[in-house]
């Protein structure tokens, strides 16, 4: 079996330098890490881990908090994650926090004892991060990049969705149909849900229309209540947008119970794009896809940037990459009847 002092020798450099090679160390030229990981291919070298800990000081394993594994838009950041993980050599220690602080805070403090070089949190609690916690985090030499609807008591690395873009392209969408009415269903007085209800009144507002037509989930999350107070205001809306694909089901489900044929007197666009499920809708759902899968992978890979950086490189310019999202189209979105 190949070593990796097999590999320092035949190119002619040091056992550190063959280590920090393998890892795709920027602070080597890309040809010296081409050659060497070529002659390591060669070898059929395949690296160990405890060895290069030792000699890099570095676990090779990154922590991923998620609040729910079987979750269809987690599962999705947590494939994302996993795929680039593997293209790296790198192992990813997973834990679940449920939406509750605590359990972030008890999860974070056990990757501290596991001395891993990252932390990818996906929390999705109302709470932000408590900032003596990102303060350990950091005093242990550990980079931490936050990932979609995670909080924080002040500015660090984050990839999400780009909810203004979100906002705009619904509004967009549904104005292009003839929608001149549209309600909003969803958060809106919480933190988490105020950025994309907010870009969504913003949209309507760029297109001179109402939003006055709302319904607050957060406050109450009846979506049969919702459906009552919107159809019942004078400005009766022919479209809704959904916070989420959850709320958009709910009032595809209920539109029997209201008399309503879907799309043909009232198109209901929805947000997440789980297309395993959104397929058995009747009609299928008109959705936005967000992307989990890229923001994962654009987590994992701004955590490996950032481990050969100095801990003050991450505090002081923190990163923020916002991902694209995409209208899919479906049955549950038409013009309004005339």
């Amino acid at each position: 079996m190949a070593t990796i002092r097999q590999i320092a020798k035949l190119a002619g450099v040091s056992i550190g330098t063959v280590s920090r090679a393998l890892r795709d160390d920027p602070r080597f030229s890309a040809e010296t890490r081409r050659r060497i990981q070529a002659i390591a291919r060669e070898l059929n070298f395949h690296p160990n881990r405890l060895t290069q800990g030792l000699l890099t000081g570095r676990s090779g394993v990154i922590g991923c908090l998620v609040p729910r594994v079987e979750s269809g838009y987690y599962s999705r950041v947590l494939k994302g994650i996993l795929q680039a993980a593997h293209e790296h050599s790198y192992h990813i220690m997973p834990f679940e926090t449920r939406w509750k602080l605590e359990n972030t805070i008890i999860s974070l403090h056990q990757l501290v004892e596991q001395r891993v070089d990252g932390v990818l949190i996906a929390c999705a609690h109302e709470n932000p991060l408590p900032l003596e916690l990102l303060l350990d985090l950091w005093s242990h030499d550990i980079r931490t990049v936050a990932v979609q609807n995670t909080l924080t008591p002040i500015p660090i690395d984050y990839v999400g969705s780009d909810e203004e873009t979100r906002g705009q392209l619904a509004v967009d969408y549904l104005v292009g149909l003839g929608h001149r009415s549209i309600a909003f269903i969803g958060f809106i007085s919480n933190d988490l849900g105020s950025e994309r209800s907010t870009a969504v009144f913003q949209a309507l507002r760029r297109h001179g229309l109402s939003t006055t037509l709302h319904w607050d989930t957060f406050l109450d999350p009846s979506i049969e209540r919702a459906l009552t107070y919107v159809l019942s205001q004078p400005e009766r809306p022919t479209a809704i947008i959904a916070m989420s694909d959850v709320e958009a089901g709910k009032i595809i489900q209920l539109a029997d119970a209201f008399q309503l044929k879907i799309p043909a007197q009232l198109s209901v666009l929805g947000s997440g794009n789980h297309d395993e499920w959104l397929e058995l809708f009747k009609p299928p759902l008109t959705s936005i896809e967000e992307h989990p899968e890229l923001i994962g992978r654009t987590a994992f890979e701004i955590v490996l940037q950032r481990i050969p950086q100095p801990i003050e490189a991450m505090r002081e310019h923190p990163i923020t990459r916002l991902i694209t999202p995409e209208i899919v189209v479906r049955e549950s979105c038409a013009a309004p009847a005339a």
